[in-house]
């Protein structure tokens, strides 16, 4: 089998490019997909292809591409798509997979591929890595080989997000952080001339010349803050290198993260569907959970990951999925995570209040916030349980890696889905609170750090 089994991650494939993640890993997982779909009783199976502008991403498409047809799945090429539109092509399409070239926002020598079945519901990193194991089990021939269409879906995908005539004319600088999202949002923000868009890096560039793909990595929104104040602009907002992932910054330049904006965005759903369900994660922290008991809806906390959160959200029907890290997902796009969909309703909410955007969030930041921080460590099963013996007077959670409320605080600790790594968040009454727990809790972390 070419392929290493190292790639396959809790949600999707991941691995470095030229050694892990080949054109012969394409074909193979080409061959594996369209098998697996012939056998779950699609005669001619159709499968959106989908990349971002990451090394071999062009050549990793086309070798799917060429697999996919050999097993009689007709290809739709759409070249290069960020996720939130690779998803929505997939479920407008009716398709019955997709598959995307991307890394996300792991660093540059990284790529891989995120699978969808029929209806845009992921394949986790378990079903894949099932598909691949039954790639040999007999599928019939096909009945004939696939055929490929290429399709540019810009225009359409725009149209989805053109905002009603705004009262007054404003400047927003996004930054696209050299990945594949950058032309989306210029198509989405043109159709409002009263918006004035400020791109930073709008190119496509497999080396991310700027700063990581990461919007949280260190510095990364160092140039987004400058440009917001240099240029006097209302908002800002960074992406990650597929688009899946927003940070927003008011026009102070202030990042402000996912509890604060996701609480707005609860207000708002919640205003208009009263009672729906809404669905956070373990590492949601108290001001989410706190913001949906407030305005009458029901709390749906899932297990960190976007597997997890989508699957929630189509049990329950929830309109609106929240994440700290800066992941909004919505119903109307097929329960998917989507920056455009959170920037223009962002926009809207922006429009209708007549307050700068560093007003939006005041009622929501009643708690000193940690950012996430990460640490490699020896033994994470062996970490979390000497927190749950040291924290265990306290009200715990163990849903994914443990949560602890304590009577001015709380944290989340748990391993990564997608790195070697454990990330730890907290928040707290006051920043003194939350200096006093967070140095508590490092000073244990760091006893269990791999050198």
């Amino acid at each position: 089998m070419p392929i290493n089994p190292s790639i396959f991650k809790a949600y999707d494939i991941r691995g470095i490019v030229g050694t892990e993640i080949t054109e012969e890993t394409a074909r193979a997982l080409g061959r594996a997909f369209g098998r697996w779909l012939r056998r779950k009783g699609e005669a001619v199976p159709r499968v959106v292809l989908g990349r971002d502008c990451r090394m071999l991403s062009v050549e990793l498409m086309e070798a799917l591409a060429q697999a996919l047809m050999a097993e009689g799945v007709d290809v739709i090429a759409a070249g290069i798509t960020p996720s939130p539109m690779h998803y929505w092509i997939v479920g407008s399409e009716g398709a019955d997979g997709g598959i995307l070239v991307t890394a996300s926002h792991n660093a540059k020598e990284y790529n891989g591929f995120k699978l969808t079945s029929r209806g845009v519901v992921p394949v986790d990193g378990a079903m894949i890595r099932q598909v691949v194991a039954e790639a040999d089990d007999e599928a019939g021939p096909p009945s004939r080989p696939g055929k490929i269409a290429r399709r540019d879906y810009l225009a359409d995908f725009a149209k989805r997000y053109t905002l009603p005539a705004l009262r007054r004319s404003y400047r927003i600088v996004i930054d696209a952080s050299s990945g594949v999202s950058g032309e989306a949002f210029s198509a989405i923000l043109r159709q409002s001339p009263e918006i004035t868009l400020i791109p930073l890096n709008f190119k496509p560039d497999p080396s991310f010349p700027a700063h990581e793909p990461n919007p949280v990595a260190p510095h990364a929104t160092d140039e987004l803050t400058n440009q917001i104040r240099a240029h006097g602009a209302d908002m800002g907002a960074i992406v990650d290198g597929d688009g899946d992932r927003i940070l927003f910054a008011d026009e102070t330049g202030t990042i402000r993260y996912g509890d604060e904006w996701g609480s707005l965005f609860i207000q708002e759903t919640l205003s208009a569907k009263a009672g729906a369900p809404i669905v956070v994660t373990a590492a949601a922290g108290r001001m989410l959970l706190q913001t949906i008991a407030e305005f009458g809806g029901k709390a749906v906390v899932s297990k960190v990951g976007h597997t997890f959160i989508k699957k929630a959200m189509r049990e329950v029907d929830a309109p609106l999925g929240v994440e700290f890290n800066g992941h909004f997902y919505f119903r109307e796009n097929f329960y998917t995570e989507d920056s455009y969909a959170a920037l223009t309703l962002l926009i809207r909410i922006l429009d209708r209040s007549n307050e700068p955007s560093s007003k939006l969030t005041v009622p929501f930041r009643r708690y000193a916030r940690s950012r996430d921080l990460v640490f490699h460590v020896r033994d994470a099963t062996t970490l979390i349980q000497e927190l749950n013996r040291r924290y265990r007077q306290y009200d715990e959670s163990e849903l994914d890696g443990i949560s602890v409320v304590g009577p001015k605080w709380w944290f989340h600790l748990r391993p990564s889905n997608t790195e070697p790594v454990v990330r730890f968040n907290a928040d707290a009454d006051d920043p003194g609170s939350l200096e006093s727990l967070t140095t508590e809790i490092l000073a244990l972390i760091r006893q269990y750090e791999s050198s």
